[in-house]
Formats: C-alpha cells, structure tokens, sequence
C-alpha cells in the first residue's frame, strides 16, 4: 500500500477517477481495508470460539480473557464528554462548553496565583492581533 500512496504522492495527489495513480491507490486502499476487516473478524471469531471452549474446560483460562477484554482502553469513542458532571454529545455543545472552559480560564479571578501582569500582555497582543 505505501508504495502505491507514494506513486500518488509523487504524481501530485491528483484526484479523481480519471487520474491512473488515483484510480491504483484507492484500489490498494480498499484491498487493505478489507483485509483488515477479514482480520479483525478472524479474531473475534477465533476469539468466540475460544471463549466457548474455555467456559466449559478452563475456567481460569476463560475468565483471564473475559478480565482482560474487560478492561479495555476505558476510552468510548464517540461516547462524548463530560463538562462539570453533565455528558454532551453534539460538535456544537462540546464546542460551546471548550469555549465556556477557556473563557473561565482566562478571565480574572480573585484568586492569589492570578497573574494580573500576563493578563495585560495577553490583551496586548490580542488588541495588536485585530
């Protein structure tokens, strides 16, 4: 696959059905992703079946792989974020509430560690920036 991305890269990564590299390159690409699919199924079966067998002759076997796939990266994807104990999913929300964030982060607090002087460089720029 990368010496095939590579002959597109060199070509100008032209785009379209017209351009030969185009055409090879996303063949390959669809080729790969369909083996890796192939693979990945391959495993959750042979994993299914393992599961299986070892439920009803190892259990100490069967339990070390159920714990292990257990745990996990801990990651959702997709699963959304969580702002102050509440859980958005949409672009827009995450979005606002990354902006309520970093607004609260940089307006001036009453706190001891507030650094009033980067406070005023901050403005500095921004006012020479626009």
């Amino acid at each position: 696959m990368s010496s095939s991305r590579a002959a597109w890269c060199s070509a100008g990564r032209p785009r379209g059905a017209q351009h030969k590299e185009y055409r090879e390159y996303k063949a390959v690409k669809a080729h790969f992703r369909r083996a890796m699919r192939r693979c990945g199924e391959q495993f959750m079966t042979e994993l299914d079946h393992k599961l299986e067998y070892d439920s009803v002759h190892d259990s100490v076997s069967f339990w070390w792989t159920v714990n292990l796939r257990k745990r996990g990266s801990g990651a959702d994807i997709g699963g959304g974020i969580n702002f102050d104990g509440n859980m958005y999913r949409s672009r827009e929300k995450i979005t606002e509430q990354w902006a309520k964030y970093f607004k609260d982060l940089y307006t001036p607090s009453s706190s001891p560690d507030f650094d009033s002087h980067w406070e005023y460089v901050v403005r500095q720029e921004v006012k020479e920036q626009t």
